[in-house]
Formats: C-alpha cells, sequence, structure tokens
C-alpha cells in the first residue's frame, strides 16, 4: 500500500492511493424517501490501517461552478458548504461520533449532542477537486472513538451529502 503526502488547504493528509480504495466495497448512497438510485452518483469506501479510519468519499457534481466551498475553520458551519456528514458509533451503548467534512476540508466534529469546541478527534481531511467532481478523505484515529485493541466488527453509522451546488433551496440530503 502506497500513501501519498499532499498538503491541501493548509492541511497536510495522507492520501491513500487508489489501490488501496478499490480493495474495499463501495457503499453507494441512495436517498431515504425512496429507494431508486440517487443522481448525481455518491459513493464512499472505508478502510483501517494500525490505528486510523479512513474514510473517502467521491461525488459526482454536474455544477461544480455552483460547489459551495465557505466554511475554513474547522467546528464551523460545514454542513452549510457542500459536505459529507459521517456518524460513527462502534459501542451503541456509548453514543455516536459526528463528523462533517466539508468540500474546503474543514472538520467539524463532535459526540453525541455535545459542543463541538469541547471535542476534537484529530481527525485530518483532504479535499481534491476535479472538472465534474470532487473527492474528500478523512483518517480520524480510532481512539478518539472509544476504539483500542481489536476493533469492533459491527458499528451503527450514517452517511449523508449536503449538495448545494445542484439546488437553489436548501439541499437534498443523500444517505
Amino acid at each position: 500500500m502506497i500513501f501519498q503526502s499532499i498538503f491541501n488547504n493548509n492541511r497536510d493528509i495522507l492520501y491513500l492511493d487508489e489501490e488501496a480504495w478499490t480493495a474495499t466495497q463501495p457503499i453507494i448512497l441512495g436517498m431515504l424517501e425512496k429507494s431508486a438510485e440517487t443522481s448525481p452518483h455518491s459513493e464512499l469506501h472505508l478502510f483501517h490501517k494500525d490505528n486510523i479510519l479512513y474514510i473517502s468519499a467521491h461525488l459526482i457534481e454536474p455544477n461544480m461552478g455552483r460547489l459551495k466551498r465557505e466554511v475554513t475553520k474547522n467546528d464551523g458551519p460545514a454542513h452549510e458548504d457542500d459536505s459529507v456528514e459521517i456518524f460513527l458509533s462502534p459501542f451503541p451503548k456509548h453514543g455516536y461520533y459526528q463528523f462533517i467534512v466539508s468540500a474546503t476540508g474543514a472538520i467539524y466534529d463532535r459526540h453525541d449532542h455535545g459542543n463541538p469546541a469541547s471535542f476534537n478527534a484529530g481527525a485530518k481531511a483532504a479535499v481534491r477537486i476535479a472538472e465534474n467532481s470532487w473527492t474528500l478523505e478523512i483518517a480520524i484515529p480510532k481512539g478518539s472513538l472509544g476504539v483500542s485493541g481489536k476493533i469492533p466488527t459491527q458499528w451503527r453509522a450514517n452517511f449523508y451529502r449536503n449538495r448545494h451546488a445542484g439546488t437553489d433551496g436548501p439541499p437534498p440530503r443523500d444517505h
């Protein structure tokens, strides 16, 4: 497995190479309101190595010129940008962890309904912008999720795409 160190949006992150991501099963986002495939296509991949959980999202966007990328500070209103929300619960009785990564690479993180300023997972994120899509990668230390030693085999998780680029009103949410 090869890692590439890339300095992106004032954040130094290790991107996993394409071979690492293609070895994982994709999670294709759909809509809760209907059981059809959503458009534009959104998919996630998860991978863990050593003490890090890596999540990648590849998001097709036909309106890249309208991609909303305004939030630059961590724990800011990242959901107001085009973004991906990640809810993870490795131990459901101990609550959940929320991460929102905006199209700028800014991270909003919190535990349960707590104040994001009082929780810092130490996650790092980076974003790549392409002609008709954008990709984000986030590296989350497993210890910040309460995971040490053997990783749980069953987790609860939800993933959302907040898409502002293709709408004039509130963004549709792909789940």
